[in-house]
């Protein structure tokens, strides 16, 4: 056990890549602490004790009932880092989730947690680690935020990522930090909601076989769903799980503020801004009603405003009032669990015009447009459009039939927010933005007949869609704004927003969202033509972050290249004319593919690993599903590990394998027919002098013949044959020839090398290697043949059997291979193995016969191996 002066260690409570942690004594005070002691194999790095220091000094500094307290700091005579803090015996909060927790416990969690990460971002720190592993709890079940290790000062640029280091628990990452992209207090706010996901359900929101597919998926994969008894904590985790952080909880008081909607929080830690709840809600839509003369079946279609919680289905179940100038009586207020704000009067005003518009917008499409309102939109065609652009909320499934399209579980934007589309706001590209509707594109739509002079510009006066004077009141009355044709409307606002990049953002004021509604407005009254113009716009929103991608990538910012278009093709597929924009998608990540995994097959072939393991890397991230980028991924990480098979250009294929303490590549089969031509006609010819007198069979008796020749050796061949009728002076110049035509340094095997990598190779019995079988006893009448058929009577293609251990073929068979060792002063060499001869009585695989330099035989051939730098 280590010894750290001033404290005795009871024993090991954890450990990690960095640091063990003890449960300690501090002796000076008695008490118990937990002591954080460096791996001494990392004291060396400045790096390391940097990082180290850094997570001390960020917990000494934050002071806070829910992080973790820092006592002492120091480094002992044996160079010991360590830091003493507080002990937390309660275990932390993943094993809890594993036990179950209900929903009390998991809101009085995640608010301490709230509360401590509000205080760290308070001053100017990002935790960057925040998992359910990093919660513990004191002796009093007080949850305490710990592990502040990765933890950086927002307003520094000092990152201390050192390779082995983790910058993140892959299951919390928020999409930014998956990137490597900065990140501020927004990353922990998505981390802390992948922590609610789990403490609800069990599991983390985005799982994956590695931590590549789990950083894809919290990048690419849209929010999960809660189950129907959690539907209340929704909200929550969407907004929390925003893929974009500009559309997450600003900070931690809002994220406080959604938590206490939720459940109750202990009375110190609830927030007092105004909220709008259902009892506010209900009351608001009541009100509404007896002001405009709305009828009360339309009450259940009006969508609640945000923060109204469960309010929908209160509305839903309010009885029907027998008239609707008759008073309506407010519901009572549900019981709340601790007395909330008052809500102010202009929430309340704003909140009930806004109702009253959505309402009066609904009542309106009730009734089918005017037929004279319907011809003109149908005969005027929408104007170019000049699409491009990014952030996309979570798009419709696919719809091919009359189905709506708006994003599952979205509600519609407010029609103060379709009826204004002049507010300066920020493009979906990231610029400025104060585009208006302009007279140009109200006329383009068929609605400037409608138009009243009397009203703001570009707004519809109300008796053009209401046929009596009693509507006409009631929708002047709602100040007078409600569209004459809101599919008109819709397309038009679509159409600039397309125009001025406001692709999906703001929210409520963008062409997706503008288009969605649109297509199911239509689709509620058969508009067909009109649902296709809104699904074409859905198209074009696609095609707009198309271009954006394009222009990104054309920056260097291959990072949002590939944000821009996962959001193109999640768009398009939600629409049936969608088709066009998906292939470009599919075709661009192909392209992009397919050059990625060129670049690899290069760098693999000139054994440059770590180019070769990016390539196919950056290949995946365009087709996380490419096979061959997975397989040449898979050979990048073996670049010169034994059993690695590789080619020098048209060299012949070549694995590595060991023989003894040293590695060389061998070729994985004899040298063929093709490939000898290629040098003997590049070479050979050159050589000058007679061939060899090539003999048969290798009987010393029968003598050469001069008419034999590796291209005719007294019997047919193949290109894929293994070359005979080559002598040793042949093999050893064609791997000379090899050498110069590389750069690399061929030869031919020792005695000793050969026997190594043929070792374990298939035996001769049952044709399991090319030797005498009973073709060749019917051609050649040998008695002692194998009575099995291999198909062949002499020479077959080479690598038709099953390969060696060390992953090269027809170490039994086919043809003797000549040897590098050298006998009678070099006069000879030996050739080693079994042929195609080879019968019952001649099976020792290690069998040699000595030769001369310029003997060939038709049934020796050869192979060659490489030397490794």
């Amino acid at each position: 056990m280590i010894q750290v002066p001033g404290y005795l260690i009871k024993r090991e409570i954890g450990k990690g890549g960095m640091a063990t942690v003890y449960l300690a004594v501090q002796a000076s005070l008695d008490r118990e602490v937990a002591l954080k002691v460096m791996q001494p194999t990392l004291a060396n790095d400045p790096n390391f004790s940097r990082r180290f220091l850094q997570e001390a000094r960020t917990l000494a500094s934050l002071t806070h009932p829910n992080i973790v307290a820092v006592y002492d700091v120091g480094v002992t005579e044996a160079q010991l880092h360590y830091f003493s803090m507080q002990h937390l015996p309660g275990g932390d909060f993943a094993h809890r989730i594993k036990d179950g927790v209900s929903e009390f416990e998991v809101v009085r969690v995640l608010a301490g947690v709230a509360r401590a990460l509000g205080f760290a971002h308070q001053r100017g720190f990002v935790h960057r680690d925040v998992s359910p592993a990093n919660v513990l709890f004191d002796a009093s079940g007080n949850p305490v935020l710990t592990d502040f290790g990765i933890a950086r000062a927002v307003a520094r640029t000092s990152r201390l990522t050192n390779a082995g280091v983790s910058v993140g628990t892959s299951h919390y990452m928020s999409p930014e930090q998956a990137r490597g992209a900065d990140v501020d207090a927004r990353s922990d706010i998505y981390s802390l909601g992948c922590v609610a996901y789990e403490a609800l359900t069990g599991k983390a929101p985005y799982t994956g076989e590695d931590g590549f597919a789990i950083a894809y998926a919290h990048v690419f994969e849209p929010i999960p769903r809660l189950p129907p008894k959690l539907a209340h904590w929704q909200m929550l985790v969407d907004r929390a799980l925003a893929k974009s952080a500009g559309d997450r909880f600003a900070n931690l008081d809002e994220f406080i503020e959604e938590l206490a909607r939720v459940g109750t929080l202990p009375s110190e830690a609830k927030p007092q801004a105004d909220v709008l709840d259902d009892s506010d809600f209900i009351g608001l839509v009541a009100d509404a009603s007896r002001a405009n003369k709305i009828p009360a079946e339309l009450l259940g279609a009006i969508p609640p405003p945000a923060g109204a919680g469960a309010a929908a289905a209160a509305v839903a179940a309010m009885p029907a009032p027998a008239h609707a100038s008759q008073p309506t009586p407010r519901p009572e207020p549900r019981v709340a669990s601790k007395p909330r704000a008052p809500l102010p009067r202009r929430a309340i005003a704003v909140g009930a015009l806004a109702l009253a518009l959505v309402v009066l917008v609904l009542y309106g499409l009730t009734r089918p447009p005017s037929p004279s309102r319907a011809a003109a939109s149908v005969e005027r065609s929408a104007p170019d459009r000049s699409p491009s652009a990014p952030p996309v909320p979570t798009p419709a499934p696919a719809s091919t039939d009359a189905a709506p399209i708006m994003a599952s579980g979205a509600e519609p934007p407010t029609a103060a927010a379709l009826l204004d589309p002049a507010v300066p706001t920020t493009t979906d590209a990231g610029t400025p933005d104060a585009t208006a509707l302009d007279a140009t594109t109200l006329e383009a739509t068929g609605l400037d007949a409608s138009l009243d002079p009397s009203l703001s510009p570009g707004l519809v006066a109300p008796d053009a869609i209401a046929p009596n004077p009693e509507e006409a009141e009631a929708l002047k009355t709602a100040l007078a704004t409600t569209a004459v044709d809101p599919i008109a409307l819709l397309l038009a606002l679509g159409q600039s927003d397309l125009a001025a990049q406001r692709y999906a953002q703001p929210p409520g004021r963008n062409a997706l969202e503008r288009y969605q509604l649109a297509a199911t407005l239509a689709e509620r009254h058969r508009a067909k033509r009109e649902l296709d113009r809104a699904r074409q716009g859905v198209a074009d929103v696609a095609s707009g972050y198309v271009e954006l991608a394009e222009k990104r990538l054309g920056e260097g910012n291959e990072r949002e290249f590939l944000d821009y278009l996962a959001r193109a093709e999640t768009i398009a597929a939600t629409v049936p004319q969608g088709a066009a924009p998906a292939q470009r998608v599919r075709d661009r990540r192909a392209r992009l593919r397919d050059e990625a995994i060129a670049a690899g097959k290069t760098a693999t072939t000139k054994w440059e690993q770590r180019a070769a393991i990016a390539a196919y890397e950056r290949a995946l991230t365009f087709d996380p599903g490419s096979r061959e980028a997975q397989r040449g991924l898979a050979t990048a990480k073996r670049i010169g590990e034994t059993g690695y098979v590789f080619r020098d250009g048209n060299a012949p294929e070549l694995v590595i394998a060991s023989s003894g303490a040293r590695k060389l590549a061998v070729a994985r089969t004899e040298i063929t027919v093709a490939e000898f031509k290629r040098y003997w006609q590049s070479r050979g010819r050159a050589r000058g002098g007679s061939r060899p007198a090539c003999r048969d069979r290798e009987s010393f008796f029968r003598g050469g013949s001069k008419n034999r020749t590796f291209e005719s050796p007294g019997f047919a061949q193949a290109a894929s044959h293994p070359v005979v009728c080559v002598s040793w002076d042949d093999a050893a110049d064609y791997a000379r020839w090899l050498s110069e035509q590389t750069g690399k340094r061929y030869r031919l095997p020792t005695g000793a090398e050969w026997s190594a990598f043929a070792r374990g190779a298939a035996g001769a019995t049952n044709c399991r290697a090319n030797v005498a079988d009973a073709r060749y006893r019917k051609a050649y009448d040998e008695k002692d043949a194998f009575g099995c058929d291999d198909g062949h009577a002499e020479t077959g293609p080479v690598a038709s059997y099953d390969a060696a251990p060390a992953g090269v073929y027809d170490a039994v068979g086919n043809v003797r291979e000549w040897l590098g060792d050298c006998a009678q002063g070099c006069r000879e060499h030996s050739a080693i193995g079994t042929a195609w001869f080879s019968a019952k009585d001649k099976t020792d695989v290690g069998q040699r016969a000595s030769l001369g330099n310029d003997v060939a035989s038709n049934t020796v051939g050869f192979r060659v191996v490489r030397e490794l730098d």
